[in-house]
Order: structure tokens, then sequence, then C-alpha cells
């Protein structure tokens, strides 16, 4: 039986998450297509980041089809907020030592960069010890110089310096801005060319609360609005401690609007809301400190509904499709003893839908450090123990799983033709995984297997729906995933 491998180098792993580690360069490379484009990556040694490069612009691979989104990656989790992209795989080999190298950079960080017309945006820590501080970071995304940076001190909170640079920028595709909250709760507006546009000190200014290990806000931009969200106490009607969100005017920086939906907040967390239309409703999908999730207009931060799920605080953030919204967890639940769970809820319900508004849901999954992807209607997600799960958006049937490593703290992505990628803390090497080259509408038909020979081949078998997986050659060494429905 043929042998899975799982080889950095000769698999993409573009994992979009919050990084984990120590700091390290970013590397970019490149190749051609038969069309002439040429595809690029950028990597964080622990988190890679795939794009393509077009004739006129620098792309992520990952671009929404509508327009004013389209060719760019503004997102920490793309332009549709789902961990995947329209477009097919770029690069499916590559070597940080020359193959497909296109440039690196010496200034690198834990967080997700962000692209937008040519130019990479990223925010990290500069500096060591007394003197370490933080910095946002433009790189033209063609050659990978350093256009501008902007420093700042990092100070009033207790989160450790090797964790500083937790959040992502956001970029405002229609004004191409870029937002970026800071550890020491400083939050900027920077136009593309590194001009302070506008500043909040959020603690010193709304009582902002940061605890010791680092769980920051990633904002995100919704029409006029860019919104965050933090732990607080304050004067007023803010004097009792709650995980508030905060709505600013993404121009002037005027507040619009404050939500507190949830109760007592039981950690500090670091899941990034999404935003969709449900039932003709504009809505902001949030998971909570206080161990809930919540849906509420992302207008004016009214709440529109609850869902109770867990007694500690959420982490991963959420994905929608349609009307359905899903999201997972790796802590105590409330319903039974068993850790964590994966959840798909009907979003265009109202007040409390832990009960009428779940589709399906699944206990025992601990999957609470990375977030889901959604494509071709799969959700793939990765457990906190790196296993790489396919499953079923509607009926919630768990497709296939697969070991993508030891700690699993990597966000998945995925392409258009079905091929998936993972990075994980499994050692020197990221880990990847190849889900399958195949059209959407065939997605789950077909499972493709790496095996390194003698001649180095690869071994491919389509597959019909539910067939067990049988590769056999003259090894015959048993296969890991033999008997594995993909």
């Amino acid at each position: 039986m043929a042998k899975c491998v799982r080889n950095a180098n000769q698999s993409p792993a573009p994992s979009f998450g919050t990084g984990r580690g120590t700091r390290h360069r970013l590397i970019a490379c490149a190749t051609q297509n038969s069309d002439g484009r040429q595809n690029d990556w950028i990597r964080n040694t622990e988190v890679f980041f795939l794009m393509l490069h077009y004739t006129i612009r620098f792309a992520l691979v990952f671009p929404l089809a509508a327009a004013g989104f389209a060719n760019d990656w503004p997102f920490w989790r793309g332009p549709e907020q789902t961990g995947m992209t329209r477009e097919k795989a770029a690069v499916t080999s590559w070597s940080p030592n020359g193959e497909n190298l296109l440039w690196k950079s010496d200034i690198g960080g834990r967080s997700t960069p962000v692209i937008m017309n040519g130019r990479v945006f990223y925010i990290c820590p500069v500096g060591e010890g007394i003197g370490s501080r933080e910095r946002v970071v433009c790189l033209d995304a063609d050659t990978g110089k350093l256009l501008w940076e902007h420093r700042f001190n990092v100070f009033h909170t207790d989160i450790v310096e090797n964790r500083v640079g937790w959040t992502a920028v956001v970029g405002d595709p229609e004004t191409g801005n870029v937002y970026a909250h800071g550890t020491g709760g400083e939050f900027f507006a920077f136009d593309r060319d590194g001009k302070l546009l506008w500043k909040h000190s959020l603690t010193e200014e709304f009582g902002r609360i940061s605890g010791y290990g680092g769980r920051l806000h990633t904002p995100i931009v919704d029409e006029n609005r860019v919104i965050v969200s933090f732990l607080n106490s304050n004067w007023g009607s803010h004097t009792r401690p709650l995980h508030r969100y905060v709505a600013f005017d993404k121009n002037s920086g005027d507040v619009l609007w404050w939500a507190a939906p949830g109760g007592k907040p039981l950690d500090t967390t670091y899941a990034v809301p999404a935003v969709a239309v449900i039932g003709g409703v504009r809505m902001l999908i949030a998971p909570n400190a206080d161990g809930n999730v919540y849906g509420m207009k992302a207008r004016t931060g009214e709440r529109v509904w609850t869902y109770k799920l867990s007694k500690r605080g959420l982490n991963s953030s959420v994905v929608v499709d349609g009307n359905y919204a899903y999201f997972t967890h790796s802590e105590e639940n409330l319903n039974t003893s068993e850790m964590g769970s994966i959840v798909c809820v009907d979003a265009s319900k109202t007040g409390d839908i832990t009960e009428t508004g779940t589709v399906w849901r699944h206990d025992g999954y601990t999957i609470g450090y990375a977030s889901p992807a959604i494509a071709n209607g799969r959700l793939y997600l990765v457990s906190n123990s790196a296993t790489l799960y396919a499953i079923d958006a509607k009926s919630g049937e768990v497709f296939w799983e697969y070991s993508v490593g030891r700690v699993g703290k990597g966000s998945p992505t995925v392409t258009a033709d079905g091929l998936g990628a993972h990075a994980g803390e499994a050692g020197p090497e990221v880990r990847g995984a190849q889900l399958g080259h195949v059209a959407p509408d065939l997605c789950g038909h077909f499972g493709e297997l790496r095996r390194i020979g003698r001649e180095q081949q690869d071994t491919r078998r389509l597959l019909g729906q539910g067939e067990a997986l049988e590769l056999e050659d003259e090894s015959n060494e048993e296969h890991p995933l033999a008997g594995v429905r993909v």
C-alpha cells in the first residue's frame, strides 16, 4: 500500500490563523502558470500566506468575486471571512531555500498580513527587552521592499513580550486605509502611505483590559464602520466589566455605537466576528468571552439572538454560509460533560436559539484555537491536537479526518479546486495536507495522497463518494488512510 507523506516542501500550507511561536522572516515565492500569471507566497515559518500576482496587481490567492474586493486579501480570513479562495491552487512546490522564491524579508511576526493594492500590511514586534516596541509595516508586494513603518510603544498591559503583535491589521478596500489594534491598546487608522488619520487609546479612553496571555481582538471593517472588541470597565454605563464591541466611523474615528450583548467575561479571548446579511438583516455574529455566541445588527449593535455554548470564553472565529453560522470551541460544554463541540445554527432565528436554532451539533471535538474554513459545501476544521476534519456543511456528516501534526493552532484554508492546507506546531517543518484537486460540484469525490518512492512519484486516485480508500503499489506498505471515507 502507498504511504501518505506530509511534506511542507511538496504541499502548500497557508494557515491564516492567529499564529503562535517565535518571530521569523516573511518569505514570498513565485512560479508561473500556463497563462503567464505569477504566483506568490508569504511565509511566517509557522504560518504561510499564499498569493497570486496578476498582470496588474499583487493579489492573494483568495479573492472575493465581488467588485472592490477582487484580487485582494483585506481581512485575516480573506475577503469573504471564510478561509477559502475562489481561485484554484497556485503553488504546489516551493522552498525557502530558492525554489520559486520571489523575495524574503527579515521583518516577521506572528500575525496574518493583509494584501491590498499591491502592498502587504501587518503588525509585528521590534526591539528586545526594555526597548521592545511594536510597529505596523507596509511592504511592496512585488519586491518585498519596506515602504513605510509606524513604530509605537507598548504600555499599560500585562501581556508578555513574546506575545506582542498578536492581532492582524485590517484593510478597507473602499478607501485603501489600514486599521491596527496594538498591544498597548492604541487603535490606529492609517492611509495606504502610512499617514496617521486618527487614533484612540482604548485603555486610557475606554478602560480596555488585557491579560497575560496576549489574547486581543483583530478589528473588522463593514460599510462605514471599523469594529473592534475588548474587555473593559469604565465610568457610567461601562462600570460593570464586560466584553464590549465598539464601532468607529472609519473615516473620522468617531464612536458610532457600543454593544455589550453578554454576561460576565470568563477569559480574555480573540475570536473575530463575521458580518453577513441573513434574513434581510445585516448581522455581526460574534463569539463572546462569556462562552456564548451573539448575533447583532451590524449597523446598531442591537442583539438579535443568543446561542449558549460553553462555560469558558470562545477563541475560534465564526464562518457563515447562507443562513447558517458555524462555530467551535474546546472548553466545557453546558449540556454535556464532553469537552468541545462543532455547531451549525440557523442564524435567521431570533431570541435564545440554543435549542431552536441548532441545525446539527457534534460534541467532543476540541477545536478551540484554529478557526474553521468553509468551501464547496464542506466545513474544514483543525483540532487542538492537529487533526484536520472535513464535514458536510449541511448535514454535519464527517467525511474524513487526518492528522497533520501534534498541535493545531493555525487555521485551515481551502482553494476552489479542493486543495487545502494547514500550518501547525509540528516541529521545524510546517505540515501541510492535500484535500484533493476537484471542481466545486465534485468536492468529496476525489482524494489525493502523496507518497515518496524511489522516483518521488505522486499517487492519485479518483474515488466515488463513500468508497473506501485503496491505494496499492509494489511497496506493500499499509496506507494510514486505508478504509477511510474520503
